[in-house]
């Protein structure tokens, strides 16, 4: 695995940078197309607790900030 694809691991949560869009859990590592481009598999819940998965470059990813408050949901704890 190289660097760029170690940037995350399972279980991190990131969001896309420059959106204000979820946050999301890292899932698992992941290749794409002839060349093997690595992308990072995440998974979030919209405002209606739908899960959602999509697979991202991880160069569109940052990791959150640690000191802010965790997401919520009540489907996560159910």
């Amino acid at each position: 695995m190289t660097e760029q694809e170690n940037k995350f691991k399972e279980g991190d949560i990131v969001r896309v940078k420059g959106l204000s869009g979820p946050m999301m859990s890292v899932q698992r590592h992941t290749t794409y197309g002839t060349n093997l481009d690595p992308e990072v598999r995440c998974s979030w819940f919209d405002t209606n607790n739908h899960l959602h998965e999509g697979n991202f470059n991880p160069d569109t990813l940052e990791l959150r900030d640690a000191s802010s408050k965790a997401p919520q949901s009540n489907f996560l704890y159910k």
